[in-house]
């Protein structure tokens, strides 16, 4: 048959391959002396069967052929001929093929969305990324060139210049830090190592070692559980975590008097942990943004605080490194709350 095969060279073949089993059947038939309602008997059933073989073998090499540059086109599988023998050309094979096809077709549109999607979002994470080491390059920038240029001299100015520097330095290292936990993080393989832990000895912990900072902006740090909590963890990621969304709600607290409260209930096999403050709150169009990569809720007060607007991300990425969840509820002047899980040990 032809490479070039199409179905008027199908049909072709197949009434010339008829004409001639019609033909040779009449011939015999008739040579072989057979009375005449018998010899239209089996010249009937001879050409039905006959022809039946020919037109089989010759659509599904047709198909076989035409189907075989689809799939290779479409199929995943590297070898698209070996994919074929699982096609039963007895059934409808076209609406299969059809239905494979639209999946493919699915399948690609949903990789472009994804493609454009995350085209975009790299676009952005290299501007923000950008954008947060510029201000703080270029105000070091300023210092070194006053300094440069005459400052040095003046004790009073170099020595007020090299501690704004040296504040814009931790900054940069800050962000280096947190882009560094935040890719180790996304790029992540192995299974997150967890063991029991008492939860309410680590947020103790960190209640302490964060009190030099609530103090500064007068923030009572609270925890209401008292009793030893155990949990499956990650030490150093939930301590991490805690810290983060500490910080978070001392940096949006209120300027006078504000509280924070890190809580646990216990739910069936696992305990939900809030930290809950009372600060100026994040109106409802920020909440589902607030775990992206440098979104701000307050831009000047972020910054003005030293925050990389990593932090929040890094919560995220931990928590879903333990299969658990994270969430987040507020009311504007009433204050936010964070909530994530943990399995109970």
């Amino acid at each position: 048959m032809p490479s070039s095969t199409s179905p008027r060279n199908v049909a072709l073949i197949i009434a010339i391959s008829v004409g001639i089993v019609v033909g040779v059947g009449q011939f015999i038939l008739t040579h072989l002396h057979f009375n005449n309602s018998i010899g239209a008997l089996l010249s009937i059933v001879l050409t039905s069967v006959i022809t039946f073989a020919i037109a089989n073998v010759s659509i599904n090499y047709f198909l076989n052929e035409k189907l075989h540059l689809i799939f290779k086109s479409i199929s995943t599988h590297r070898n698209s001929a070996q994919h074929l023998k699982t096609l039963d050309y007895s059934k409808d094979v076209l609406s299969n093929v059809s239905m494979q096809v639209e999946n493919y077709q699915q399948r690609i549109n949903t990789e472009i969305a994804t493609l454009q999607t995350n085209a975009s979002y790299r676009q952005e994470f290299l501007g923000n990324v950008s954008h947060e080491l510029r201000t703080p390059l270029f105000v070091l920038q300023g210092y070194l060139l006053t300094l440069i240029d005459g400052g040095i001299d003046d004790k009073e100015i170099h020595l007020n210049y090299l501690k704004r520097a040296q504040r814009n330095v931790e900054r940069l290292i800050n962000l280096v830090d947190d882009l560094q936990v935040i890719t180790q993080l996304e790029h992540e393989t192995a299974e997150l190592v967890t063991q029991k832990e008492n939860l309410t000895a680590l947020v103790t912990d960190v209640i302490h070692g964060l009190e030099l900072e609530s103090q500064q902006l007068n923030v009572t740090l609270t925890c209401t559980e008292k009793k030893a909590v155990y949990v499956l963890c990650n030490k150093q990621k939930i301590e991490q975590v805690l810290v983060n969304l500490i910080m978070n709600a001392i940096k949006y607290s209120k300027a006078e008097g504000g509280t924070i409260a890190i809580k646990m209930y216990d739910i069936d096999t696992k305990i939900i942990i809030e930290v809950a403050d009372n600060g100026i709150g994040i109106a409802e169009n920020h909440l589902r943004r607030v775990f992206e990569r440098f979104y701000r809720v307050d831009t000047h007060r972020a910054r003005a605080q030293g925050g990389s607007g990593l932090g929040l991300a890094i919560v995220k990425h931990s928590i879903e490194a333990h299969h658990q969840n994270i969430s987040v509820r507020s009311t504007v002047g009433q204050g936010t709350t964070f909530s994530f899980t943990l399995n109970k040990a």
